[in-house]
């Protein structure tokens, strides 16, 4: 969808339902993206090799359903090398931290089911796209733990305000909405949660943000009740994974299909109060 046509969706329609057209079509861009370019047949070969179940990092032994693994650029998920920068503070989430764990964008359930499979905690996992709902729904009862799973479409500033005075955990990576949905009076209502969100570009109203805008307005109104700490994205080292050796001249591009740029940042927001 072009910035055209996303102006004017935005101007006629529920942010929910943009959102939905957007990540769908993106989904159907990406697909085509990673036919071209190799990595499904990585995947395959991968699949082929090692299986289905998640070999290292906090999720090692999460079971992936076979048609997820071989239609999303599931090697470096399977391997335990996605945002692999984040996995202190995952292994850092154990069972009983949290009332609850939010996953926003949470994609086929990577993190969603693999946090209810790790710390047995309830788990809300929000996704505008259908398909990656139903894979998140198959990889919930593929582990056992879809009593755990609630699967949503949509979280808006209104689902946060109601977690006031609870000890969750928020996992953001919502592309791009970030500014808009950690509005001010949003993180007062998170003073006791911990948050993790994947910083992007964004827009809020008319004004778009850069980047670097978006870590610095995050930062500012987290500051007064977080502590917030900034974790750059590292380029990975194909030694490290000799499970991939076997791919030959393709073991670099199979731990190096995240599409991050140097400039990818996280930001840990702590919260003081918990």
């Amino acid at each position: 969808m072009n910035d055209t046509l996303k102006k004017v969706a935005k101007a006629v329609l529920p942010q929910r339902v943009v959102a939905a057209i957007v990540s769908k079509r993106w989904w159907d861009y990406n697909g085509r993206v990673m036919a071209d370019r190799g990595v499904l047949d990585i995947a395959k070969r991968f699949v082929t090799r090692h299986g289905t179940t998640v070999l290292h990092g906090p999720f090692q032994g999460l079971q992936y359903p076979m048609e997820c693994a071989l239609t999303r650029y599931s090697t470096i998920t399977l391997l335990g090398s996605y945002e692999m920068e984040l996995h202190p503070w995952l292994y850092d989430v154990t069972p009983g931290k949290y009332e609850r764990i939010l996953d926003i964008g949470a994609a086929e359930g990577y993190y969603a089911v693999g946090l209810a499979l790790r710390t047995k905690t309830p788990v809300d996992a929000y996704e505008t796209e259908a398909r990656s709902r139903q894979f998140c729904r198959e990889m919930a009862s593929l582990n056992g733990v879809s009593k755990l799973v609630s699967i949503h479409s949509w979280c808006g500033p209104g689902t946060l305000l109601k977690l006031t005075d609870r000890r969750c955990l928020i996992f953001s990576d919502c592309e791009g909405y970030e500014v808009e949905l950690f509005k001010p009076e949003v993180i007062q209502a998170l003073a006791k949660s911990d948050c993790i969100i994947e910083i992007h570009e964004g827009a809020n109203g008319s004004y778009w943000y850069p980047t670097e805008a978006t870590r610095k307005t995050l930062e500012e109104r987290f500051a007064p009740t977080h502590d917030i700490h900034i974790v750059n994205f590292c380029p990975r080292d194909v030694t490290q994974f000799p499970e991939v050796q076997f791919l030959g001249d393709a073991a670099y591009k199979a731990i190096s299909e995240e599409d991050r740029g140097t400039s990818q940042q996280w930001m840990l927001a702590k919260a003081r109060a918990s």
